[in-house]
């Protein structure tokens, strides 16, 4: 129920001064009508100012003819949103360098190998290197990613910031065939160029960047690294949590080393990287593992490659099993996107529904 004021009475006392209470409440007036309309200076425009000021700002965002968002001039177009810089926003994973499940030292790259999680080359060999303090990148050559569908038509950018020489970046259905291209040039602060992906690729999208000589930009350590992002502008380096990266990375590969380990032969105890299970005798030739579960769930059925450890007594692609000592037998695999189990195959010598200890390591492949 609204309450309404009929009157409020002022009963003064002895020692009061009526006239001071009026004037009090004369300057608080004036005091109130300075902070809405200002007093004509600089530097106190009042609330009303003040507003007219967010009101021109967001007026503008996203707009052609303004290009107010704090970018390049000339590069806002029509239907951009300037005005939410989410995280997530960098279609390339690992933009920055800062994985490398696959141990890459940084450097020569042979053709059609990955480096740094998710960068690769194609039909020639180049070279990505990585500063040991993370403050650069430098490319020398052609190296890209696989970004998954779908971008068909869609406006893109693609930036670094601090480029010391230009870079050349096409946009294909595959490794060869034409498509769009565009160089960002060499110069100070943000560099970009801005491609429409071709709406007849419908698939996957290769996006290669290729320079004739090394070319270096800012790095992971200065908030930078190589950006692409949909939309007609390049916005600043979209700095991930280094967790949320790794687990970007792993959806597409995942091992049971350690981070710092390159997937290998032969590790000796106590390194961290000796995976052991327990299997189950599925007769007398077989056992089989428990479930093994990825750390994220796969982009697809990956392809998984075994490898021993020093428990095994000859080393190779396989796992070992203990009865009453250590063989190396053969292993494979039934994988899905979220785990895998493995049956080992010694032949002979195992009791069905018994339990014995394996060992060994995996990488498990699932890139485009």
């Amino acid at each position: 129920m609204a309450l309404t004021i009929q009157r409020i009475n002022f009963d003064p006392v002895t020692g009061d001064n009526p006239s001071e209470g009026f004037m009090k409440t004369e300057l608080n007036i004036v005091e109130i009508a300075t902070a809405i309309d200002g007093d004509g200076t600089p530097g106190n425009p009042g609330i009303e100012g003040r507003l007219a000021d967010v009101e021109a700002v967001a007026d503008g965002l996203g707009s052609a003819s303004t290009r107010n968002v704090g970018t390049t001039a000339g590069t806002v177009a029509a239907g951009d949103d300037a005005r939410l810089l989410r995280v997530g926003r960098n279609l390339f994973i690992n933009g920055g360098g800062r994985i490398k499940q696959r141990v890459f030292a940084g450097g020569a790259m042979a053709a059609n190998v990955y480096g740094y999680d998710r960068w690769r080359t194609f039909g020639a060999a180049a070279s990505f290197t990585r500063a040991a303090d993370m403050t650069t990148l430098t490319l020398n050559g052609t190296i890209g990613q696989i970004v998954e569908a779908p971008l068909a038509g869609a406006t893109v950018t693609v930036s670094v910031s601090n480029p010391t020489g230009p870079i050349t970046v096409n946009i294909r259905p595959d490794a060869t065939t034409a498509g769009v291209n565009g160089v960002i040039p060499a110069g100070a602060g943000l560099q970009s160029v801005t491609l429409v992906v071709p709406g007849s690729i419908t698939g996957n999208v290769f996006v290669q960047l290729t320079t004739s000589a090394p070319v270096s930009f800012d790095g992971w350590a200065k908030r930078g690294g190589i950006q692409l992002e949909l939309g007609s502008f390049a916005s600043a380096f979209d700095v991930r949590p280094i967790g949320y990266e790794l687990a970007l990375c792993q959806r597409y590969c995942c091992k049971s080393f350690d981070p710092d380990v390159d997937p290998q032969t032969n590790l000796a105890g106590g390194t961290g990287n000796q995976a052991t299970h327990i299997a189950a005798g599925l007769s007398t030739a077989a056992a089989r593992t428990e479930g093994i579960p990825f750390p994220v769930n796969m982009r697809a059925q990956p392809t998984i490659t075994p490898y021993t450890n020093s428990s095994a007594p000859s080393q190779g692609n396989n796992w070992a099993i203990f009865t009453s000592q250590w063989f190396t037998v053969p292993v494979a695999f039934t994988a899905g996107a979220s785990g895998f189990s493995a049956t080992l195959t010694p032949g002979s010598g195992l009791v069905q529904a018994s339990a014995y200890t394996v060992a060994g390591n995996w990488l498990a492949d699932a890139e485009l």
